[in-house]
């Protein structure tokens, strides 16, 4: 069983182009705000910095096929980088401040970043990153990495200050080049296996899932949001920010979430419509001075990006006086792929599938579609689809099926009125608060300490975060190591997400199967029973 058949048209155009064109109808209504500074910009505002910042990226040597990556928490100035970059034909590329240097080296030299727009503090910091590769290569040569670093927020440096690239004109044609197969934006998603892998999504895949989210989600132009998820993971940037401004939104930016502040500003500028993910329901519903602030403008909550508990889900609908909360569906590599609306709402459901997005529930042994009810992989079809990943040639052949639909992993089915349900991840990926932590990339840092023999790594539930990731650990004979001294080790090779929250036990044997793949239904049967 397949739904929706009818795949719509959608505009053929530059990414930037496109929003800017659409944002000239939202004129001096404010766009942005920074909840900290009280600094705003206009839509009219937007589309000036997008053009003038597009001129002076070019000015710079940014080329059509380039990579520019912000490497900052929440700002205003993310999507004006973004859309700049995209005008000119470049690629932007998001990436997380909490990432350690290693992980952001990998990323830089495997996605060929030409340059980087950052905070002070992380210019400084890779800054020292570019010179000890530097000294590690014995070479006094430059790095084949970032070509320049932009810094915000600094007059005393001595990169290129950020303010400086609005000097020189305006760029207010776009770049002649194909939106279908030229990459927007690179997003990272962790797979199954192996390292963290780079999603391309094209000009055209993120116009047709703006235009799938505005007929979702229903927002009039000017509607307030308060905005603190991460813009550097798929929801924040794309999901509420890119579409947000598509919408005509007024948003608001936290830097990073914090209950307290969330709160007073949705009292502070009556905000309307709310996107969140479920480990932050769990913090709002928690908070002792809930009950001190005015709520009662919020009209609409959607959740994404991990399954919201049941629990969770009534005492949000209390908490702000809703009839429901809308929960959405999607991937980094899909985009949004259904959610509950207000016209159509079914409890404990991801909602109904938008026009133009194909969703078949597929049997996973003989690859049949499914009919109403019966339980299989989603596969996902449509204009949003990621155009595949970068400089992986394997992962493009394994994740897309005979009619190019994207194997999302997940198990689920569609009823006879057509809501789709989540049931279960065929994916061994762990979602912490609706971060994604790949086990493999745990499991290889793990073992090169000379005290670990083996492990394995499986994620157990946890009613706030999702899932917390908690290592199984063999002892090299003769070795001895602490579970302090394994946590300690992985705190200093990961981002914060990837830490072993869920704990770490010593084990003498990993199960595995013949080939050597790790069973970790056994460690997961384990595990709960060691709870009991």
């Amino acid at each position: 069983m397949s739904t929706n058949s009818k795949n719509e048209d959608f505009p053929v155009a530059n990414l930037a182009q496109y929003q800017i064109d659409v944002m000239k109808s939202y004129g001096d209504s404010i766009a942005l705000l920074d909840s900290k500074t009280r600094k705003s910009y206009t839509y009219r505002q937007v589309i000036d910095r997008i053009q003038k910042l597009s001129a002076g990226l070019r000015e710079l040597c940014l080329r059509q096929g380039d990579v520019i990556c912000a490497l900052t928490f929440n700002t205003i100035e993310y999507p004006i980088i973004w859309y700049a970059a995209n005008l000119i034909g470049a690629t932007f590329q998001t990436a997380s401040p909490l990432y350690t240097d290693e992980e952001l080296e990998r990323r830089f030299k495997e996605c060929n970043t030409k340059f980087l727009v950052a905070t002070p503090e992380q210019a400084k910091r890779i800054s020292i990153m570019i010179q000890n590769i530097k000294l590690r290569s014995f070479s006094f040569s430059k790095p084949n990495i970032l070509s320049a670093i932009i810094v915000i927020g600094d007059n005393n440096t001595s990169h290129i200050q950020y303010e400086s690239l609005f000097t020189s004109g305006s760029v207010t044609t776009a770049t002649d080049d194909n939106p279908r197969t030229t990459a927007s934006i690179l997003l990272s998603s962790s797979g199954t296996t192996g390292l963290p892998k780079f999603v391309r999504l094209s000009h055209i895949n993120i116009i047709s899932n703006m235009i799938h989210l505005r007929d979702s989600l229903q927002q009039k132009p000017g509607t307030c949001t308060v905005l603190s998820l991460p813009v550097f993971h798929h929801f924040g940037v794309h999901t509420a920010l890119g579409a947000g401004l598509f919408m005509g939104l007024k948003i608001v930016l936290m830097e990073r979430f914090e209950t307290e502040t969330f709160l007073s500003l949705i009292q502070q500028y009556r905000a309307e419509f709310l996107q969140i993910v479920p480990t932050m329901a769990a913090r709002l519903i928690k908070f002792a001075d809930r009950g001190k602030y005015d709520l009662s403008s919020v009209k609409f909550i959607m959740t994404a990006a991990a399954p919201l508990g049941i629990g969770i889900e009534q005492h949000l609908m209390e908490m702000f006086n809703l009839n429901f909360i809308g929960q959405g569906y999607g991937l980094t590599e899909t985009g949004f792929n259904s959610g509950n609306t207000k016209q159509h709402y079914k409890k404990g459901s991801s909602g109904v599938i938008p026009k133009g997005v194909i969703l078949k529930i597929v049997d996973m042994e003989t690859g049949r579609t499914l009919s109403h009810g019966a339980r299989g992989e989603i596969h996902v079809g449509g204009p949003q689809i990621t155009i595949g990943y970068l400089n992986n040639p394997e992962a493009n052949k394994t994740s897309f099926d005979k009619d190019g639909f994207f194997k999302t992993g997940d198990i689920g089915y569609i009823d006879n009125e057509g809501y789709l349900f989540i049931v279960d991840r065929v994916k061994e990926l762990i979602k912490y608060q609706g971060m994604q932590v790949a086990p493999a990339f745990l499991e290889d840092i793990l073992v090169k300490h000379p005290a670990i023999a083996d492990a394995a790594v499986i994620g157990i539930p946890d009613e706030d975060a999702g899932e917390l990731p908690k290592a199984f650990v063999v002892k090299q004979p003769g070795k001895d190591i602490t579970v302090k001294e394994i946590s300690n080790y992985i705190h200093e090779h990961v981002a914060p997400h990837m830490r072993l929250r869920g704990g770490v036990e010593f084990i003498s044997e990993v199960p595995r199967n013949p080939s050597g793949k790790i069973l970790r239904r056994f460690l997961r049967d384990g595990s709960r029973k060691s709870k009991l």
